[in-house]
C-alpha cells in the first residue's frame, strides 16, 4: 500500500470518528432535560393561588373572632342582665349568713306580684343555723326590737348542711287594714299590720329593707340578729305612757319589722326586746 492509500484511509478513518463523536455530543444534549416556556408557565399558575388562599384564610379569621368577641359582649350582657334579676350571692366566709336581693321578676307564680309592696331575698344559711323569724307591729323603736306591743315568731333547728333559701314578703291591703305575708323554704305566714298604719300615704313612711335590688350580697355574724326589713313613719307618735321595753323618753313610730335569727339566740334576742338589755347579748359558750 502506498503512502497516498495509507493518508486516504487514516483521513475517512478520522471523518467517521468525527461524526461518531458529534453524533453522541448531540445525543447527549437530546438527553438533557429542557425547561420551556409552557412549563414554567405551569408552575407560576400553581404558585399563583396561594397568596389569594392565604389572603381567604387571614380574612376569615378575622371575621370569626369578630363574631366570636360579639357573642362573648352578647353574653356578658345577659349575665350582667341575670345578676341583676336573681342578685350575686357571693360566699365569702361559710360560717356568716349573707343575703342578696332579687327582682320580683323571678317569682314563678305571678299572683305574687299583685300585692302592693313586695321584697324577695335569697339568704344564704350557714350549717347549724336554726332559722327564726321575729316580727312586730304598731309602736316600734327605729333601731331595735323593741316595741309597746306584742310580736309573732316561728322557728327551726338548725341542718348540718348550710342551705339557700328564697324569702318574699308581701304587704298587701286587706279591706281593714293591712296584711303582711311571708312564704319561704319553710312555709308561709300572714299576719295583719291593724288599722294604725295606714301604708295608703307610703309617702310617709321610710322603708328600710336589709339590703336593696342591685346591691352586692350583704354578710352578717350567725350570733346577730339581722332586721330584714322595717317600715316606720317618719314622724314619731305623740309620747304614751312608757312600758319596759320602750323606756322613758323613747321615740316609737307608727311600723312593723321583721328579724332573722339564729334559733339558739331567741333568748340573748327576747331579753334586748324586752328592755331587759341594751343589746343582744350573746353567751358563746
Amino acid at each position: 500500500m502506498g503512502v497516498d492509500s495509507l493518508s486516504s484511509l487514516l483521513s475517512d478513518q478520522g471523518s467517521q470518528n468525527s461524526s461518531a463523536l458529534s453524533g453522541f455530543a448531540f445525543g447527549q444534549q437530546a438527553m438533557q432535560p429542557t425547561s420551556s416556556p409552557d412549563s414554567r408557565l405551569t408552575r407560576r399558575s400553581w404558585l399563583r393561588p396561594i397568596p389569594i388562599l392565604l389572603g381567604i384564610i387571614t380574612l376569615a379569621g378575622a371575621v370569626v373572632s369578630g363574631l366570636n368577641q360579639q357573642s362573648l359582649n352578647r353574653l356578658r350582657r345577659q349575665h350582667d342582665n341575670l345578676i341583676g334579676l336573681v342578685g350575686e350571692l357571693e360566699i365569702t366566709d361559710p360560717t356568716k349568713v349573707s343575703i342578696v336581693a332579687v327582682s320580683p321578676e323571678v317569682i314563678e307564680s305571678p299572683a305574687w306580684l299583685d300585692h302592693k309592696f313586695i321584697w324577695v331575698y335569697r339568704i344564704y344559711i350557714p350549717a347549724n343555723y336554726g332559722i327564726c323569724y321575729e316580727s312586730k307591729s304598731g309602736r316600734i323603736t327605729a333601731d331595735s326590737p323593741r316595741s309597746s306591743s306584742g310580736g309573732s315568731s316561728s322557728w327551726r333547728s338548725g341542718t348540718k348542711e348550710p342551705m339557700e333559701i328564697q324569702l318574699i314578703l308581701t304587704i298587701s291591703p286587706d279591706g281593714k287594714g293591712w296584711t303582711v305575708s311571708s312564704l319561704s323554704n319553710n312555709g308561709c305566714s300572714n299576719s295583719s299590720l291593724g288599722e294604725e298604719l295606714n301604708l295608703n300615704d307610703a309617702e310617709n313612711f321610710l322603708f328600710e329593707p336589709i339590703v336593696e335590688l342591685g346591691e352586692t350580697a350583704k354578710s352578717f355574724s350567725a350570733d346577730e340578729a339581722i332586721c330584714l326589713l322595717r317600715i316606720r313613719s317618719k314622724t314619731p307618735e305623740p309620747p304614751q305612757e312608757s312600758s319596759q321595753a320602750t323606756k322613758p323618753g323613747a321615740k316609737l313610730f307608727q311600723g312593723y319589722f321583721l328579724y332573722l335569727l339564729d334559733s339558739k339566740r331567741r333568748d340573748a334576742f327576747e331579753a334586748w326586746s324586752d328592755g331587759r338589755t341594751d343589746k343582744m347579748e350573746i353567751d358563746l359558750e
